[in-house]
């Protein structure tokens, strides 16, 4: 038995090159492909949840987008809204100057420059009467 160490003893030490070499290539070839196999896994993984990410961006652009036309739509609603009460405020506001305007000519139509002086005052004209 000693014999067979010694032998082993003498073999190592004159191909402990080529004894490494070969153990080296063995752990480089699982390193390696392990670490492919993890790589990939990792790029898929990555892939994913950038897919994901992706989607999640998308959706709530989406969402934001509806809400951007829902607050336009309702924006324009309004506006038509105010702009229909301001027509029908200003069309009333000229019913009512008309209307005034019709009672001074009946109230004041025997003096002219007093009615003069009332129309000025209504409906913001300056009137120039004569000296």
């Amino acid at each position: 038995m000693n014999i067979f160490f010694q032998r082993c003893w003498i073999f190592l030490k004159k191909n402990w090159q080529y004894i490494l070499a070969v153990f080296g290539a063995i752990f480089t070839f699982f390193l390696l492909r392990r670490e492919k196999i993890t790589l990939l896994d990792q790029l898929r993984e990555i892939q994913e949840a950038h897919d994901k990410e992706l989607k999640t961006i998308e959706a709530a652009r989406e969402e934001e987008r509806k809400k951007n036309k829902q607050a336009y739509e309702l924006l324009q609603k309004r506006l038509n809204e105010i702009q229909s009460l301001y027509d029908e405020a200003k069309l009333q506001l000229e019913k009512k100057k008309k209307k005034q305007i019709e009672d001074m000519m009946k109230k004041y139509a025997d003096d002219p420059t007093e009615l003069a002086k009332k129309l000025s005052a209504v409906t913001g004209f300056e009137v120039i009467l004569p000296e």
